[in-house]
């Protein structure tokens, strides 16, 4: 007398154990919302940085500069410069955070000091369109969104299969 291998079917469960194991309209719903933020994401990432790659280079010279901090548990010290350039003789003027951040107010207000006192120049990148548009370190067009392209696709994906497992398994409508 020969066992037949038993298959495993969800169905086969007590009603108790079938509700942890379901995801439910809720839990997909949210997985798919995250997937469609990563792919907004994306999008956006990729916009910034197909708008500045167009920006052009200036020189710019810090006109004041603080110290703040960052951090909860460990602090952070952040140098910020406020700084001023020149587009076809007229001057602007921005704000940027310098890096690394450190981890001594010592250290930070010794780069601070070295940027103020010793009157260095640094570049910038500003919009041609509009010139009073400037930041210190200018976003590259593929630099983050393809990061967020492929985790919002993913997650966007296993949401779609997760609530096509879930049809299969417990039928068209997800129930009680």
């Amino acid at each position: 007398m020969s066992k037949e291998p038993h298959t495993f079917d969800f169905r086969d469960l007590p009603p108790d154990k079938t509700r942890r194991l379901r995801f439910g309209p809720v839990g997909v719903a949210l997985w798919f919302i995250v997937g469609l933020l990563g792919l907004v994401l994306s999008g956006f990432f990729y916009w910034i940085g197909v708008e500045q790659s167009h920006w052009v280079a200036a020189q710019a010279k810090a006109v004041d500069g603080w110290i703040w901090t960052r951090g909860r548990n460990t602090t952070y010290y952040v140098v910020a410069l406020k700084y001023q350039y020149d587009v076809d003789g007229t001057a602007y003027t921005g704000e940027c955070e310098m890096h690394p951040s450190y981890a001594t107010k010592t250290l930070a207000r010794d780069a601070l000091e070295h940027f103020y006192t010793d009157g260095q120049t640094f570049i910038v990148y500003y919009d041609p369109g509009d010139p009073s548009q400037s930041t210190k370190d200018r976003t590259e067009a593929s630099d983050k969104a393809t990061a967020f392209l492929v985790g919002g696709a993913i997650f966007v994906l296993s949401a779609l299969w997760i609530r096509a497992a879930e049809k299969r398994y417990w039928g068209s409508s997800w129930g009680k």
